[in-house]
């Protein structure tokens, strides 16, 4: 027989063994009745779901697009926020004539882009924005008059400089100033009889809206830009004068010049000091 010890010790240990090798059946009844314990359930963690991560649209050039153009349209030019040197502070930003309802957007600059280099904007194919307002002159034409769309005539004013017509206030155009803002300058080539050619007689903007929806590749162009396939003056002026805005000028030799002068505490921010790199004349004549 077991001593009482032996017994207890049994006992204590009967939440781990079965039994502890008692005689009789009654001992180990005893015991597995001892052993017997309700333990409170551990709540379980429910785990907190992932976030399923919202995935980024992928940007395709436009079915029509691909056989009239090299942009590459999954890595836009980032006209909407350029990086700007430290000159172009709030006393150039305050001469911004961009309207709130036509702030520059990457995709509508870039349907810009596209018409403005366009000769299909005129009426014979050979003329664009671009032919009188040439990239490498600043968006000019080093030509005092410009060659018009029938190639005899030549238009009766000199094409004026777009660079940084961003900063001019009040914002009109032509030398004239006929036109209110970029926006209603962007019509003005288009029907000029000389210029694109659109005139009256040639049927006008809504013409050259028949023509721009019969090729294949402007209604994917303002889909991609304004979300559908609708080609209209509006639009167009819109997108041309987007384009036309973004033409900042920030690496030609006076910008790499300024940029080593400017100061934004000097007398007229240093614009008018001796610039390094410039020759004398230069310097004489930017006075």
């Amino acid at each position: 027989m077991k001593s009482e010890w032996q017994w207890l010790g049994c006992a204590l240990v009967a939440l781990t063994l079965s039994g502890c090798g008692a005689s009789t059946d009654a001992s180990n009844a005893t015991a597995t009745a001892s052993a017997t314990v309700t333990l409170a359930a551990t709540p379980t963690v429910t785990p907190t779901p992932t976030p399923t991560p919202t995935p980024t649209p992928t940007i395709t050039t436009p079915a029509g697009v691909a056989d009239f153009t090299s942009i590459n349209f999954a890595a836009l030019a980032n006209y909407a926020t350029p990086v700007l040197p430290a000159y172009y502070d709030a006393t150039v930003t305050a001469l911004d004539n961009t309207p709130a309802g036509n702030a520059i957007t990457d995709r509508i600059a870039t349907l810009g882009r596209v018409l403005f280099y366009d000769p299909r904007l005129s009426t014979n194919n050979t003329k664009s924005c671009a032919s009188c307002h040439q990239q490498g002159f600043g968006f000019d034409d080093p030509a005092r008059f410009s060659v018009g769309v029938t190639g005899a005539a030549f238009t009766t004013a000199h094409a004026m400089r777009l660079g940084n017509i961003r900063y001019y206030r009040p914002g009109s155009m032509f030398w004239n100033k006929r036109a209110a803002s970029v926006e209603a300058q962007a019509s003005g080539p288009i029907t000029n009889s000389i210029e694109l050619g659109w005139d009256s007689a040639a049927g006008g903007v809504p013409a050259l809206i028949a023509k721009m929806q019969a090729t294949s590749y402007y209604p994917d162009l303002f889909t991609f830009a304004f979300g559908d396939a609708t080609i209209s003056e509006n639009r167009i002026q819109q997108a041309v004068a987007q384009f036309e805005r973004a033409m900042v000028s920030t690496s030609s030799r006076w910008d790499t010049a300024y940029a080593a002068v400017f100061s934004a505490t000097a007398p007229n921010r240093n614009v008018n000091v001796t610039l390094p790199g410039f020759t004398d004349q230069e310097n004489r004549g930017r006075q």
